[in-house]
């Protein structure tokens, strides 16, 4: 997450708010910590998180993650059980959640698949 202002993903990414809601379980494969949060952004190439600050957090860049639950969208359920890396993360003391950057570490070509019909479907209907 740079600050030049230059998009540098490779793949296209469908946000999540309102009626769109996706909620998240992860486990943080160090400490063995659960997080609940919510799924701000998703794309085949990763996704950013929202948890709510804990003392507990502390999430950082290099971090391995287990997305264990995904709430909200049946079509992504094969996505659960999936690997991912932290890539980056927002975190101010003066605000109520941190935000969390994942990449997706080793999916299938079937996850990857069902997940480009879904992001494809998403910016279809924008």
């Amino acid at each position: 997450m740079g600050g030049s202002g230059i998009e540098k993903r490779r793949d296209p990414r469908v946000f999540f708010a309102n009626e769109n809601v996706l909620s998240a379980g992860v486990q943080l494969n160090h400490g063995n910590l659960s997080l609940a949060g919510d799924v701000l952004n998703l794309s085949v190439g990763g996704v950013q998180f929202s948890f709510k600050r804990q003392d507990s957090l502390h999430v950082i860049a290099g971090d391995k993650l287990t997305l264990q639950t995904l709430v909200g969208r049946d079509e992504l359920a094969g996505l659960v059980g999936s690997a991912m890396e932290v890539r980056w993360v927002l975190d101010h003391e003066f605000l109520d959640h941190i935000a969390v950057g994942c990449e997706f570490v080793g999916l299938a070509e079937e996850q990857q698949g069902s997940l480009q019909l879904v992001v494809d479907s998403f910016l279809a209907q924008q």
